[in-house]
């Protein structure tokens, strides 16, 4: 049995192009946000967690919600980069 890692079948999306849709970014973006209401409600503190979460609200809000997970990279280097000319 052939064992497949993530770059097997997602390096074409972190490179941009078109692939099936595994995990769209909405979806994980609730996830997060129910990990993090655990973690508030225990009195755990998620700063990093957090931080992910502000990522993928910032994907959602640009319109990219129902891409796959993977195109976050794609978005960051598309909207998120700082230039400094």
């Amino acid at each position: 049995m052939k064992i497949l890692y993530f770059d097997d079948y997602k390096l074409g999306v972190l490179k941009g192009e078109p692939g099936d849709i595994t995990l769209d970014i909405r979806t994980m973006r609730k996830d997060v946000m129910s990990a993090i209401a655990t973690g508030a409600r225990n009195g755990v503190a998620m700063p990093a967690t957090s931080g992910t979460l502000a990522s993928l609200s910032a994907a959602v809000a640009g319109g990219w919600g129902e891409r796959d997970l993977a195109e976050v990279p794609c978005y960051f280097r598309e909207f998120m980069l700082q230039v400094y000319e």
